[in-house]
């Protein structure tokens, strides 16, 4: 969700599935992971953004795991009154 903070691990394993932070080129990106036979892809939760496509040499560090998500609900709820 839009403005929402993100809680990463970057102790814990990633698991089958799991969101994963990664960089690329200096640039943090949010995917999950499928491995092909000579490339690696990252693919969004979101189909609306592009897979990435890795080859095996290139470099890819995986900076954590998508652990959980706050939300600022104090915002949302002054938002609300105020929009009445």
């Amino acid at each position: 969700v839009k403005d929402d903070l993100l809680v990463v691990d970057r102790l814990a394993d990633a698991y089958e599935d799991s969101i994963r932070v990664f960089i690329i080129d200096n640039y943090f990106t949010l995917k999950r992971v499928r491995h092909q036979r000579d490339y690696t892809e990252l693919v969004a939760s979101n189909p609306l953004f592009p897979v990435i496509r890795v080859d095996k040499d290139a470099k890819l560090e995986s900076w954590g795991v998508l652990v959980g998500t706050v939300t600022d609900y104090l915002k949302n709820k002054y938002e609300t009154l105020y929009s009445l």
